[in-house]
């Protein structure tokens, strides 16, 4: 998260809640909350500071709960939408065609239910009990947590892997390239610490 959105969101705490941040509070609230996402931050803080009653300043914790939704009342509206944005997308695009959604977490939760094309077979009285009964605990658990290994598109049957999304096609393509962006800084990074420990072992041989 930049600084000048990390400040933004901070800024309005301060002035709402007439208290400051000490520099060392600062420092430890922009690492709690750097992987929020920037366009959730302002607006879940707007969201917080208009329905919070306490004049103290909220924990990281609060904040995360309203930048990403992950409230109860937050939680269930998304798995409700989540729920239909995959029974609409096996009705009209069907398993054949590769999709990708909106939201990540419904590709991780197509990934542990043995993936698009698995999921697909199954009759819809099966489907169905899957999504009600199964689909909301994987769902908020994933919600609660930082997700790696997140697939970034689920292959259909067909040899031509052209993506369809399902869903807000802007907001599938960020958070895809975002996703992809962190993945590949991290690969480098342990690449340029592969190299680092290459190197050290050529010194002390």
């Amino acid at each position: 998260m930049r600084e000048e959105i990390f400040w933004e969101g901070i800024g309005m705490i301060e002035i709402v809640t007439n208290k400051q941040f000490t520099d060392n509070q600062a420092k430890a609230y922009k690492l709690l909350l750097d992987d929020i996402p920037e366009d959730k931050f302002v607006n879940g803080i707007n969201i917080m500071l208009r329905e919070r009653v306490f004049s103290n300043l909220p924990m990281p914790a609060d904040i995360r709960k309203y930048c990403l939704e992950t409230r109860e009342e937050d939680l269930e509206i998304r798995v409700f939408q989540a729920r239909n944005k995959i029974l609409k997308a096996i009705s009209s695009v069907g398993t054949y065609t590769t999709v990708a959604f909106d939201d990540p977490i419904i590709h991780l939760i197509i990934r542990d239910f043995g993936g698009w094309i698995k999921l697909g077979m199954k009759d819809m009285e099966e489907l169905e009990n899957l999504l009600k009964w199964e689909f909301p605990k994987l769902y908020k658990a994933y919600a609660g947590r930082k997700n790696i290994d997140i697939p970034l598109m689920l292959e259909g049957r067909s040899d031509d892997k052209t993506v369809k999304y399902i869903g807000d096609k802007e907001r599938a393509l960020k958070w895809i390239t975002v996703y992809q962006a962190k993945t590949e800084q991290l690969e480098d990074k342990k690449q340029i610490k592969g190299v680092i420990e290459d190197l050290r072992k050529i010194r002390t041989a």
